[in-house]
């Protein structure tokens, strides 16, 4: 198996992109996340996506010039419109609007429509304390008698430092049950539909 260094294989990444139409930064931050992804051991969200991304582009499917906006917002929510372009930019964009409105506010959320493959969720948790990821493409029909096929529909990252494990695990434990306890509430009630 060929193996190729980091830097010349951004560059590269980062001007087929270009020449497809995306902007020279758009290219830049999907070519780093998907050689990050390669580089972090998680080889299926990484160049391997170049191509599929060239093919959706030729189709329509992936506007590579799409500029990410707000479509709505309040002091600590963002919803974001990622008009079909690539979903790193448009995750990026949800995520730094989160973080100026968390460091006012304390807290804040970020939803994201109308967006490509946003490329390894867990890239931008690494560089942030805490975030919870609803994947509601994902969710389980409440008919279905099967589980879904990534479990449940809320994804908790904590990455903490080392002197932090005990009370990562004490929050990880009350947070779990407080998700199982709504799950099991969702799915017994039929109350909640996510499309």
């Amino acid at each position: 198996m060929p193996t190729f260094a980091a830097d010349p294989l951004v560059h590269f990444v980062q001007r087929t992109f270009y020449a497809a139409g995306a902007s020279e930064a758009t290219a830049q931050l999907v070519a780093e996340s998907l050689v990050s992804s390669n580089l972090g051991g998680h080889d299926s969200h990484g160049v391997i996506r170049v191509v599929q991304y060239l093919n959706h582009i030729h189709s329509g499917d992936l506007r590579a010039a799409a500029i990410p906006r707000i479509r709505r917002e309040t002091s600590v929510i963002t919803l974001v419109d990622g008009d079909y372009g690539f979903g790193q930019a448009a995750a990026h964009f949800a995520m730094t609007k989160s973080i100026e409105k968390a460091s006012e506010h304390g807290l804040s959320a970020a939803g994201l429509i109308d967006s490509q493959h946003v490329g390894r969720l867990g890239e931008r948790p690494d560089v942030r304390e805490i975030t919870c990821v609803a994947d509601a493409d994902r969710l389980d029909d409440f008919d279905a008698k099967l589980r879904p096929d990534l479990g449940d529909a809320i994804r908790v990252f904590v990455p903490v430092k080392l002197e932090m494990r005990q009370k990562r695990r004490r929050f990880t434990k009350q947070f779990l049950a407080g998700v199982n306890e709504q799950s099991a509430e969702f799915r017994n009630s039929k109350a909640l539909l996510i499309r």
